[in-house]
């Protein structure tokens, strides 16, 4: 569910849909809903399967998917001359890794020198295609790779790094919930507390509000309906750097002025 994370309210629907046009009914366990509900889903998408579509061709050294076999009667029954047949079946067989490095089978050449005249700019134009492409695959599969072991897989799973945070999770319990790796926002379900912190509901900071009277710093302007004394005025400057001075504050000084003078 980390790789291939399932998008439930999604699923849900297309549950109901399917089951209401069907006979019958179709009863999902609030135990299952309140599992996905209570939890925060990762925001990548599941991986997809490609399906490519089979080629026609008699070659196939180039196309990783297609499995490497005997095929000499099926190229016999297509018509191909009996002098090309072997040379056609093992340059199928050959390595698909290679081709993709630009490394040709050498029964191709034999084919290219039979049947075209320039057939050595034929074979460089080859290998000079089949390399640049196989370089742009290399290329993506890196980016894909790199993004899923920075944004997606947890860090105890890249065994070369010695972090912290690792030594720390391989110390814990091996946790067989499927929901590991979800964020456990709520506590819809009953499920039981263990001794993995994945059971627990994660806890928010809640930001505290300061003290009102720390925003008192300063005397609020008063503007006099004289429009001279407008909002420039030298006096409201001062009034700006005066402290502001509470009521018990200026009991308290007095009191304390009075002590002084009997002293």
């Amino acid at each position: 569910m980390l790789l291939d994370p399932i998008d439930w309210p999604s699923l849900k629907s297309d549950l109901i849909n399917w089951a209401a046009a069907r006979p019958g009914t179709l009863l999902i366990s609030e135990h299952t809903n309140n599992r996905f509900r209570e939890r925060a889903a990762p925001q990548h998408r599941q991986r997809e399967f490609v399906q490519q579509q089979r080629n026609s061709s008699i070659y196939h050294f180039f196309d990783g998917q297609y499995p490497c076999r005997n095929e000499m009667d099926y190229l016999i029954k297509a018509g191909i001359p009996p002098d090309f047949v072997k040379l056609i079946n093992k340059a199928n067989n050959h390595d698909r890794l290679l081709s993709i490095l630009g490394i040709m089978p050498n029964q191709l050449r034999e084919i290219m020198k039979s049947s075209l005249d320039n057939w050595e700019d034929a074979w460089y134009d080859l290998n000079k295609t089949m390399f640049w492409k196989g370089y742009h695959l290399w290329k993506k599969r890196k980016v894909l790779v790199s993004h899923l072991w920075k944004h997606i897989l947890p860090v105890e799973w890249n065994k070369s790094s010695h972090t912290k945070a690792r030594k720390r999770v391989m110390q814990d319990s091996l946790c067989k919930d499927p929901f590991h790796y979800f964020q456990k926002l709520f506590a819809y379900s009953t499920q039981k507390i263990t001794k993995c912190p994945c059971s627990k509901v994660l806890l928010t900071k809640r930001s505290r509000t300061g003290d009102i009277r720390s925003f008192l710093t300063k005397v609020p302007r008063i503007i006099d309906s004289d429009p001279v004394f407008h909002i420039n005025h030298p006096v409201l400057d001062v009034l700006d750097t005066m402290p502001f001075v509470t009521r018990e504050e200026k009991i308290r000084n007095e009191c304390d002025r009075k002590k002084k003078r009997r002293i």
